[in-house]
């Protein structure tokens, strides 16, 4: 819980988290809004940008459901042992301890998006 009431800022501006592709991260741009942060442990945000070629690879949590919603773009998401088509307006929810992915399959256009667990 924390100790404040409210919590601002402007996630544009904030820096880009140091993600790697061999920790399944391949060419993405995630900002992280944490409890370190903002002091409230009930939550956290992030949004993310996937330029054409680049996906969060298969990955759980342990701890967490994860949900996430596509404001733009066209890409593909997986859960479990199956794959389907995203688009802008999407929301997708997994289960905590769910495998789950999702890579950008467009030409020319990022997927944006913002999410949360």
């Amino acid at each position: 819980m924390s100790n404040h009431d409210y919590f601002f800022e402007n996630v544009d501006q904030m820096q880009s988290a140091g993600v790697r592709p061999e920790q399944g991260w391949v060419k993405m741009d995630i900002r992280f809004v944490t409890e370190a942060m903002t002091g409230f442990d009930e939550v956290c945000l992030f949004r993310a940008s996937f330029p054409p070629g680049a996906q969060h690879q298969k990955h759980t949590h342990p701890n967490a459901a994860e949900f996430f919603y596509i404001i733009s773009g066209h890409g593909a998401s997986g859960c479990a042992e199956e794959e389907h088509e995203v688009r802008a307006g999407a929301f997708e929810l997994i289960a905590r301890g769910v495998t789950h992915w999702l890579r950008n399959v467009g030409a020319d256009e990022n997927i944006e998006l913002i999410g949360g667990y």
